[in-house]
């Protein structure tokens, strides 16, 4: 005899529907997530429940499956260990490193193991500065009978190889075998950077290597200075267009750095330079001036043997400008291809007419070709405080000028002075 039971009526229909309906839009809502339904167990997709029926949040197995959300990388830390990292711990996989440099200072980096995948990801972020080495990086070739220590780098066949146990080196037993990837004394460096020696990543820079699986080796594909010089190391031509910002340190090495284009850009250096300005054989052309500085700066002056202009200070305040050349050496002014002022050792040649409106102090010899005036016969007066040489006939030169002064002069005719009365 069965369970004694109720008819149904319209009520038990409504409510039937409404648990349809909401299992229904369940359903919906896991299609539309990606989320097909909760396991119990440990795998790869959905929603999974531990031992301690903890509900961990979905993840996508490593045969693939739905991504939801953004991605995001399980966070390892590795540190350095003779040159030497391992970026797999107990199968977690990741692509999302942390490295610490050997006794957390700054380190190179020779080997990168655990790659658990072809074309793995790895972003590489270090608490201390790493200099990641080519695995073609010229290093001291492998010697036979040589005592190698944990660390020890060497080159053989064009490739680079990090010790990682203690040997006396010996040909049949413990060479380093080309190609291979270990052996139970060498490491095969594995780190490839397209166009350098040696990749330096500064503090908590972050830079993306992919592991090719081929060659086993971990090629830089972004970020990184070279040199060691912090910045990002671009192997190839680029191009940036629109308004570019380079902060902190930027270096820029090369045969030549281009700046801009000679016939449309402008390039302007909103800070001032922290180094000379070395020319070497090139000119400096279309110059609108030069402003030099009004008070002393940092910079060496101006030797007696060099060449150049200077701003002149006293106690610190602009007093004018030095123009230096070595002893026995010209300054000359030209206008078109006639020399107008030369200025030697000896001697200051005006080859033009000059004009002074002021005071003139003269302290070692004067000459002066061609017809010379001194002064206006209506508002100038002449004072003559030396001795005056007149060639070797005095009489018609000094009538010529009776309002020179008035008192005796002493002129110099033919070897001896005479006083002469100008009147």
């Amino acid at each position: 005899m069965g369970k004694a039971s109720l008819p149904k009526t319209g009520i038990n229909d409504t409510l039937d529907a409404n648990r349809e309906r909401k299992k229904q839009f369940g359903r919906e809502r896991a299609a539309a997530t990606g989320i097909i339904g909760t396991s119990l167990g440990t795998g790869g997709g959905g929603f999974n429940a531990t031992g301690n029926n903890t509900i961990q949040a979905p993840t996508l197995p490593t045969a693939g499956g739905t991504m939801i959300g953004p991605i995001a990388f399980y966070l390892k830390s590795a540190t350095v260990a003779d040159g030497v990292i391992n970026v797999s711990k107990d199968n977690a996989y990741s692509s999302r490193v942390i490295v610490v440099g050997q006794g957390a200072a700054a380190d190179d980096l020779e080997v990168i193991l655990g790659a658990s995948h072809a074309g793995q990801i790895l972003f590489f972020q270090p608490i201390q500065a790493i200099t990641l080495q080519s695995y073609l990086k010229t290093a001291t070739a492998w010697a036979n009978g040589t005592s190698y220590s944990v660390g020890d780098v060497i080159l053989s066949a064009s490739q680079r190889y990090t010790c990682h146990t203690a040997h006396t080196a010996a040909t049949a037993t413990n060479k380093p075998v080309t190609g291979s990837a270990w052996n139970d004394f060498w490491y095969r460096n594995n780190i490839r950077i397209t166009g350098a020696d040696e990749r330096v990543v500064a503090i908590d820079e972050i830079i993306m290597l992919q592991y090719d699986s081929t060659d086993g080796v971990w090629t830089v594909i972004s970020g990184g200075g070279t040199s060691g010089s912090g910045g990002a190391g671009l192997g190839d031509a680029n191009v940036w267009t629109n308004v570019n910002t380079f902060q902190s340190t930027v270096s820029m090495t090369g045969p030549t750095v281009n700046l801009g284009d000679a016939s449309t850009d402008r390039v302007n250096f909103i800070s001032q330079a922290g180094t000379d300005l070395n020319m070497g054989t090139y000119d400096v052309v279309n110059v609108d001036r030069f402003k030099f500085a009004t008070a002393a700066g940092a910079g060496s002056a101006l030797g007696t043997s060099d060449t150049g202009i200077e701003a002149q200070f006293s106690g610190g305040s602009s007093a004018g400008v030095k123009f230096q050349v070595p002893t026995n050496n010209i300054y000359q002014f030209f206008s078109g291809s006639t020399e107008r002022v030369n200025i030697g050792s000896s001697l200051i040649l005006l080859n033009h007419n000059v004009t002074i409106t002021d005071d003139l102090t003269i302290q070692d010899n004067l000459q002066v070709y061609d017809d010379c005036t001194l002064g206006s016969s209506i508002t100038d007066d002449i004072d003559i405080n030396g001795r005056v040489e007149i060639g070797n006939s005095y009489t018609a030169s000094v009538a010529s000028y009776p309002s020179l002064a008035l008192g005796y002069i002493t002129v110099k005719v033919g070897g001896s002075y005479r006083n002469i009365w100008v009147s």
